[in-house]
């Protein structure tokens, strides 16, 4: 089978999506698909190059407006004719993804990683930009796709609310690389990447700094439990750069607070194997999310069998085991009485779950060959 992804972003930019597709491509040319990738560069002319044996990427020099570049559909007409399906992403490149796919007869894809909704007025401050982001989602998803696939059972319920039919949303739930998140790894000196000592019990955030993760929801957490807590609890942030506005006002509360004591925050680790051992050995993982669409930490936290307190938004329900703590989203005070009970060792406990990028894989071959047979009406 011949796929096109038409995509905002991938490879070398760096985030979630551009890490799924990269991922899905592979794994569909091993099993025996062409595949090719059109999105944008930040480079003045066109080019292309072989990502993966199979799987070819075509850069286009698109215009960039809000971080989002606005593609020209000539770029990706030819693409579009050679294959047999159109597979995109929210959200600038969707709509011209689907009208070159109608054009020439073609299903067309879309995969939502999360519907905000009115969760844009919970992560921007500013309520016109809110309220243009709520708009250019709902237009992005609205469209007249032939599948919908979703990332957890609360995306598709979250789409299914913008009134797309149910039976035309697939939850095909993403993948944890079991080669690196795995229990057997090796363990890495936390405490000495955080400037901890070694009688340490550390609280562990890992991720990005924006405000839909909760950081400051944690961090008020911390501050309301900080004198009830043991001299050897500290909390430790692995931290991403971007976005940079809100890592720096992160650090600036922290100090603010006088909480440098107990909160040290380092940069991202670059490798994921390296990450992986720093979080195994971690005492307790904790993912304050106000929104989640899937929730890798979580589900890579749980993999490797390390206890975990998330709170209940999204996703995360779907995703959490083995031993864990729930707080309501959003609360603070929830999450500083959760804390203190981790810290005494007192979790609840789930059954593992397992998530497979071969599975990811199956379900998404299943959708393909369904809206080819089916003239695109899934069944």
């Amino acid at each position: 089978m011949k796929i096109c992804f038409i995509l905002d972003n991938f490879y070398p930019h760096i985030g979630g999506a551009e890490r799924v597709f990269s991922i899905i491509s592979q794994k569909l040319s091993v099993l025996g698909h062409r595949v090719r990738i059109v999105t944008c560069t930040n480079q003045k002319k066109e080019y292309s190059s072989e990502y993966f044996p199979g799987v070819k990427v075509f850069y286009y020099p698109w215009a960039n407006y809000f971080d989002h570049p606005i593609p020209k559909t000539n770029d990706f007409s030819a693409h579009v004719e050679w294959a047999d399906i159109v597979h995109t992403a929210t959200y600038s490149v969707s709509y011209p993804a689907l009208k070159a796919a109608q054009k020439y007869n073609k299903p067309c894809v879309i995969s939502p990683f999360e519907i905000l909704g009115n969760k844009w007025y919970l992560v921007e401050p500013n309520i016109l930009k809110a309220t243009a982001f709520y708009l250019v989602e709902k237009f992005s998803v609205v469209q007249p796709y032939n599948v919908w696939t979703a990332i957890s059972n609360s995306t598709a319920k979250d789409i299914e609310n913008l009134g797309i039919p149910k039976k035309k949303i697939k939850t095909t739930y993403l993948g944890i690389d079991d080669n690196i998140w795995n229990p057997t790894i090796k363990t890495k000196d936390l405490g000495s990447l955080l400037g901890f000592d070694n009688k340490s019990k550390i609280f562990l955030y890992y991720g990005r700094p924006g405000k839909p993760k909760g950081i400051f929801v944690l961090l008020d957490a911390i501050n309301i439990i900080k004198d009830q807590i043991d001299k050897n609890i500290k909390f430790g942030l692995i931290l991403s750069n971007k976005p940079e506005k809100e890592r720096t006002k992160f650090i600036n509360q922290v100090k603010k607070q006088k909480l440098e004591n107990i909160v040290h925050i380092v940069d991202s680790v670059k490798e994921d194997k390296d990450l992986a051992s720093y979080v195994k050995s971690a005492f307790c993982v904790i993912v304050p999310s106000i929104t989640e669409g899937f929730g890798f930490c979580a589900a890579e936290t749980c993999s490797i069998e390390i206890p975990i307190i998330a709170s209940n938004a999204g996703s995360l329900p779907e995703v959490v085991s083995g031993k864990h703590l729930f707080f309501e989203n959003k609360n603070s005070i929830d999450l500083g009485e959760k804390i203190l009970q981790a810290s005494k060792g007192n979790f609840c406990l789930e059954k593992k779950k397992v998530f497979s990028w071969d599975k990811t894989v199956s379900l998404l071959e299943s959708i393909y060959n369904q809206l080819k047979t089916n003239n695109k009406e899934p069944q």
